[in-house]
């Protein structure tokens, strides 16, 4: 009897074993379709190693030429610097996420001294250890070629191979915008007026380190009034935290320059008089005498430090939906109807419904609240202008823009510093984008709108028999099985 017991005890095992497996591998079937469907791919590390900017997303996914990437992973024979080993891996990691970004354009292959393809022959005589080659192909013939070492890219512990700083994007990014032979955008900033300058890292120094890594911007220093007008070479022009009059001189030159097809940029002090606000209103902004409170959108320890959720309809805002920007110490900025069709005055952003222009003190000791004759939110806070240049610079600068923020502390470098958002940088990053006539770049936050699966035919037939007569029949056969057991 035990015998049989044992038999039988052995053959429901195996088939409970069977049975299992066969619903393993219905599940992975129906995983597997799933995720050919709907891939994504999800950065983890804590360094961010496969995780790219979105100025390198845009420039890689939108290269308009072919380029070929050689790595040369080989370390020099004498080198004691483990730290360069470590930069090789980590530059040939972003070099494989570069070629994930465009695969059709972008090809990353490995070189060494003794195995050299003949393109690679044909451009360079001899292969050098931890350098990486780039090689685009511009079309008709013309080739740009050039090559990066890697010991450029970062700085590390010797002893340990530690790597302290790594810069490898923005550099690898600047050299690609290189090969295709594109200029460099221009951003002149006016200084002469207590501005705060890029130049200084406590000040707006970290937003000039980011724009020109990310988007190949060089700055300039523009002194309005040694100059008749603004070079030709500007791009955008910036005016960033005023603090002492311009003149009306320099206010001229100021007209001149957006009224031939210029871009102006200007981010104010809250209660800051600069003979800008009559030039300003002439183009459609109203300057407020005033700081802009919030007792409830704002950061608890400070009511001028506002959370913005409400973003109107305008190209610069795009992506920003169900998104919220920090903007600190900001004066109301309000659109002047012109009565011309051919002006586009858009106000970009607006504080909250709980918010108020505060007219009074708000030192120390102070509890600013609303009254009778402060205006209460929704409020102002940045507005974007286009008009038709009165006379164009040339047949690119057909529109005057102009961009007014109520604050400048959002360009500051405590703000960049602590930002946590990526979406942050990258909305201040379309102001000067669409100032320059460059595309925008894209603004990805999490959906959550429930999207449809969405599954080929084949896809679906297969999950119709798995559904319809691999589930049922895994459930006869446990309920077969189960009814085997308990006969004994």
């Amino acid at each position: 009897m035990s015998a049989a017991w044992g038999a039988r005890r052995r053959a429901a095992t195996w088939a409970n074993v069977l049975l299992q497996a066969a619903l393993l591998l219905a599940l992975l079937s129906v995983v597997t379709l799933l995720a050919r469907a709907h891939a994504r791919r999800f950065d983890l590390t804590s360094r961010g190693t496969f995780t790219v900017s979105a100025g390198t997303e845009d420039l890689l996914r939108n290269l308009p030429y072919d380029l070929t990437i050689w790595m040369s992973n080989e370390m020099y024979a004498t080198s004691q610097d483990r730290s360069l080993g470590t930069a090789v891996d980590r530059t040939l990691q972003l070099l494989r996420e570069f070629e994930l970004r465009n695969p059709s354009k972008i090809k990353l292959r490995t070189v060494a001294s003794g195995n050299v393809d003949a393109v690679f022959r044909k451009n360079w005589p001899t292969v050098q250890p931890a350098t990486v080659y780039f090689l685009a192909d511009l079309g008709a013939g013309r080739l740009n070629k050039k090559a990066v070492e890697v010991y450029q890219l970062s700085h590390g512990d010797h002893a340990t191979g530690e790597l302290q700083q790594y810069r490898g994007e923005p550099v690898l990014s600047q050299a690609i915008r290189d090969l295709g032979g594109s200029t460099r955008r221009v951003v002149y900033e006016t200084e002469g007026h207590g501005e705060l300058p890029t130049a200084d890292p406590r000040q707006l120094g970290v937003f000039k380190e980011l724009l020109s890594r990310n988007e190949g911007v060089e700055f300039k220093k523009l002194q309005a009034a040694d100059v008749k007008s603004v070079p030709p070479d500007c791009d955008v022009l910036c005016i960033f935290g005023p603090a002492q009059p311009f003149s009306d001189y320099e206010i001229g030159v100021l007209k001149e320059y957006l009224e031939r097809g210029g871009s102006l940029l200007v981010a104010l002090r809250p209660r800051v008089k600069t003979a800008l606000e009559g030039f300003l209103e002439e183009y459609g902004v109203k300057v407020g005498d005033n700081l802009v409170l919030d007792s409830a959108q704002s950061n608890p320890t400070s009511p001028s430090h506002l959370l913005l959720r409400d973003f109107n309809a305008h190209d610069i805002n795009q992506g920003m939906a169900g998104l919220t920007f920090a903007m600190a110490d900001s004066c109301t900025v309000d659109p002047i109807e012109k009565g011309d069709s051919a002006w586009r005055i858009t106000p970009l952003v607006m504080s909250g419904p709980t918010s108020w222009e505060e007219t009074g003190p708000t030192g120390p000791g102070t509890r600013p609240k609303p009254d009778g004759k402060e205006r209460v939110g929704p409020l102002k806070l940045i507005v974007a202008v286009e008009k038709p240049a009165s006379r164009r610079m040339d047949e690119q600068h057909k529109t005057s823009k102009l961009v007014v923020w109520g604050s400048v502390s959002p360009f500051t470098s405590p703000f960049f510093s602590s930002r946590a958002n990526e979406y942050q940088w990258t909305y201040i990053v379309n102001h000067f984008r669409w100032l320059a006539d460059r595309r925008l770049l894209e603004i990805e936050h999490t959906k959550v709108e429930v999207t449809p699966l969405d599954l080929s035919a084949t896809a679906l037939s297969r999950l119709w028999w798995v559904a319809q007569i691999g589930f049922p029949v895994f459930g006869a056969a446990l309920g077969v099985l189960a009814w085997f057991l308990r006969r004994k």
